[in-house]
């Protein structure tokens, strides 16, 4: 077969040829291409009307193939932007970090899960969670539920000693009642407290895995089947630029704690020095442990300091433009206190070799969780105002009060 544009010689020999005329017949349809430009008679001629066509195509492709990655490169940097600036910083905030609570197919938590709950109790005890357990529409409901609550007439609702705020100490879902509350409220409130105590469950679990007891990861769970818990409703009332705490600093006392606000600012955890704000995540329930948990574990968790800020708190690096924003308004949030059983001692330990009884780091006989906590608030209830400190807890106070001391006034 003879080459169709010189027709001299055979195709395969005609390579340069054979390549324009491959070109021609995959670019364009080659009749209607003849009977437009009128050569039927003349391919060499056709062929010079091609091969501009074909550089003309080629260019494109080049562009088209630098122009996509750099397309796809500007919409990653745009859409990086366009992120909830809140969700972002506490997305990549090494102190407080948020997990998602994933369940395995026996819905206990995966070990990833554990692990990342665990690191963050040794770092700053302060975490963010995520869980269908605690969901966005039920967290709303039970924020609305405390607020409704804490403006009744009901006789659990108290005024704080010492901080600006009121509140209702609700100890057990049994407690959560009041003949001026409206059903729907009490209603509310419980399926929240049912949602904690199963989040508690998982959480103690994620936090014996993650020290090593795989063995018994419901070791925990266990020492909490008397349900010992309670909720803490609480309302703080719009301050001005000169108010300081609206919660003064203090550690939790119990095992866990898990609180829900209503993303009002101002909470703030002692870490590395520093009263750092604690950020908001909408759907997130932010989890810290008290000092028995931490004892536990001879303090390889660590109960952490914290308080709500103002605009006039002393050492806060919060910006001070967010505390003013966040003391114009109320601030509604929901405590939950999880203790052990009321039996348990506060140092998992009974007595040494030689039979005598092991003694606390303050000097005292190790004891029982209730005794402990007695000892810790004051009593129970409403009166738990939290009057009292390890000397763990006193050492970091002292800490702080030195740098407090060091700031020019």
């Amino acid at each position: 077969m003879h080459c169709m544009i010189c027709r001299r010689g055979r195709v395969s020999r005609c390579l340069q040829h054979c390549i324009r005329w491959r070109w021609a017949c995959r670019l364009v349809k080659q009749r209607r291409l003849l009977e437009q430009v009128g050569m039927q008679n003349d391919i060499c001629l056709l062929m010079q009307h091609i091969l501009p066509i074909q550089m003309m195509i080629m260019c494109k492709l080049i562009l088209l193939a630098v122009s996509v990655p750099l397309f796809c490169v500007t919409l990653f940097i745009i859409g990086s932007k366009v992120i909830e600036p809140s969700t972002a910083t506490a997305a990549n905030n090494t102190d407080f970090p948020l997990v998602d609570m994933e369940l395995d197919g026996n819905r206990n938590p995966t070990a990833a899960t554990s692990h990342a709950v665990t690191c963050a109790l040794r770092d700053s005890g302060f975490l963010m969670i995520k869980t269908p357990l605690l969901s966005l529409e039920l967290q709303k409901r039970a924020l609305n539920a405390a607020s409704q609550f804490l403006e009744s007439s009901s006789s659990k609702v108290v005024t704080h000693p010492s901080d600006p705020k009121v509140y209702a100490m609700l100890q057990g879902i049994g407690s959560v009642s009041g003949t001026s509350v409206d059903s729907a409220i009490i209603k509310d409130l419980k399926e929240w407290y049912e949602a904690l105590r199963k989040t508690k469950a998982v959480l103690l679990h994620c936090i014996a895995v993650g020290l090593g007891m795989t063995d018994d990861p419901n070791f925990f769970v266990k020492l909490h089947d008397e349900n010992n818990d309670a909720i803490r409703l609480l309302k703080y009332p719009p301050g001005n630029a000169n108010t300081g705490n609206r919660c003064k600093e203090h550690s939790d006392y119990g095992t866990l704690t898990l609180l829900l606000n209503d993303g009002v600012g101002g909470l703030e955890a002692f870490v590395h020095g520093e009263w750092r704000p604690v950020p908001y995540v909408e759907e997130s329930v932010v989890v810290n442990i008290g000092s028995i948990l931490s004892e536990w574990t001879r303090q390889e968790l660590k109960a952490t300091l914290h308080r709500v800020a103002g605009p006039a708190s002393i050492g806060s690096i919060t910006r001070k433009d967010a505390l003013l924003k966040a003391v114009a308004v109320p601030r509604i949030s929901i405590a939950y206190f999880a203790d052990p059983n009321g039996n348990v001692s506060t140092a998992l330990e009974g007595q040494n070799n030689a039979g005598e009884k092991k003694v606390d780091d303050n000097g005292r006989s190790k004891m029982s969780v209730s005794d402990y906590i007695r000892w810790r608030s004051g009593g129970h209830g409403a009166n738990r105002s939290g009057v009292a400190f390890t000397s763990t807890e006193e050492s970091r106070l002292g800490i702080l009060e030195d740098l407090l001391d060091k700031m020019p006034y």
